[in-house]
């Protein structure tokens, strides 16, 4: 009855232990540790949201280039995403919001390296627009 306690003991502790380090080394920081630039100046609250968003920007080279992003947050002013590219600060880039059937322009506020990946904010340089209709989209953002 000894070895099948101590046996079974053992089993958990190495299962525990695998668990832990897996959870360590698969798991990025989450976005909220990001930080939020150089200082948080932000006069409306940002609503946590899922989904993809796709960053287009002109290059040097008078060519565009695009990425597909993960919505952090976002709100009427801006949003942040977490992106596999860095983007330099000022990038003016066009971003379109699939799932919201939005689009709109702006700005890198700022982006900060956090695990594997990239967290950019971005300001709007303007209201989203609807992809459907070209007008601008009242996207109501409410607690």
């Amino acid at each position: 009855m000894a070895n099948y306690l101590f046996v079974l003991i053992a089993g958990i502790s190495i299962f525990c232990i695998a668990a832990a380090l897996g959870f360590l080394y698969f798991n990025e920081p989450s976005a909220a540790t990001a930080p939020a630039g150089p200082r948080d100046r932000r006069s409306r609250h940002r609503f946590a949201i899922r989904g993809e968003a796709i960053l287009s920007w002109q290059t040097d080279r008078e060519g565009a280039e695009s990425t597909h992003t993960s919505l952090i947050d976002i709100d009427e002013g801006g949003a942040s995403v977490k992106s596999p590219l860095a983007l330099d600060e000022g990038t003016y880039v066009y971003i379109e919001i699939p799932h919201l059937q939005s689009a709109t322009t702006a700005n890198v506020r700022y982006c900060a390296e956090v695990g594997r990946r990239w967290v950019l904010g971005l300001e709007f340089r303007g209201p989203l627009f609807s992809k459907i209709t070209g007008h601008p989209q009242s996207v109501q953002f409410t607690r």
